[in-house]
């Protein structure tokens, strides 16, 4: 009598089972979530290649700082523009040439570099590659000369001069160009202060 009811009671947990699994082998083909599924993942891998940046979107200045004509320094933040977008749109319009090395290994020169009087200081959270810097501001530094930077400091005379410079090893190496207008920027920036 035992035998008999542990086979019955087999039998019909192999049914209940068995039919289980075919109404859910059903439901999965009949449901139309299986098919949407596969169709977003292809839209929104599109959208991915859509939205794809590069290194210059990513790796951008975060802090713009004000140095004055005593050396006292004012963060920029809060302005009716960002500054670095205003600073990155001047910049590609110019032309930086000739990469000159003009301190190096002397920290005490780094630091009064920093503090350039009548300048803007834009710096990066962290160092980057001068071929991000190239990309970001439309340029072409020598990357073999200089390798990552840290910050770059534009003085605000009438012939700017654009400083790069590296934590490491307390680099700076300054950059001419033609003369260009800064009235975007001191207008922007510093309140049209010269």
């Amino acid at each position: 009598m035992i035998k008999q009811i542990k086979k019955s009671s087999l039998t019909i947990a192999l049914v209940i089972v068995v039919a289980l699994s075919a109404v859910l082998s059903a439901s999965v083909w009949i449901n139309p979530f299986h098919y949407e599924r596969g169709s977003g993942d292809s839209t929104s891998t599109s959208a991915r290649q859509d939205t794809v940046q590069s290194l210059s979107d990513i790796y951008k200045p975060t802090e713009v700082i004000r140095t004055y004509q005593d050396r006292s320094q004012k963060l920029l933040y809060d302005q009716a523009k960002n500054p670095v977008m205003v600073i990155e749109q001047q910049v590609r319009k110019w032309k930086l040439k000739h990469l000159t090395r003009v301190v190096n290994n002397d920290s005490a020169a780094y630091l009064r570099d920093l503090r350039t009087e009548n300048s803007i200081m834009i710096s990066y959270p962290d160092a980057v590659a001068t071929t991000v810097f190239n990309q970001t501001f439309n340029q072409s530094v020598d990357t073999a000369r200089l390798k990552r930077i840290n910050h770059i400091v534009i003085t605000l005379d009438k012939t700017p001069t654009v400083y790069l410079m590296a934590d490491e090893k307390y680099q700076v190496y300054r950059l001419t160009t033609t003369s260009q207008s800064l009235a975007v920027i001191k207008k922007s920036l510093v309140g049209g202060a010269s």
